[in-house]
């Protein structure tokens, strides 16, 4: 059943050992888009992103990828991101 919510929210699974495995998402919403047109997921409406994600319920959807792509790691430990900026 795993196997099956993880394919259709397109994860790939890159590494398994014991009780572990590692998913990684794909770099654009093609797979989502394609899933969700087949009724395998639900797409969550546009919702305000700047919202906090902590003490929220969960939806039975799932949300979209960001286009936005992260800071090489280096730069990521000087850089807040904007969900951070809006916060402060």
């Amino acid at each position: 059943m795993l196997m099956n919510l993880t394919s259709a929210m397109c994860w790939k699974l890159i590494a398994r050992q014991v009780q572990t495995a590692i998913w990684i998402n794909p770099e654009n919403n093609s797979c989502l888009q394609q899933n969700a047109q087949q009724k395998l997921i639900d797409i969550c409406d546009s919702k305000d992103k700047s919202k906090p994600s902590w003490q929220t319920p969960l939806r039975n959807c799932v949300e979209e990828h960001s286009t936005q792509k992260l800071p090489t790691k280096p730069e990521r430990l000087s850089e807040y991101s904007v969900t951070l900026d809006k916060l402060a």
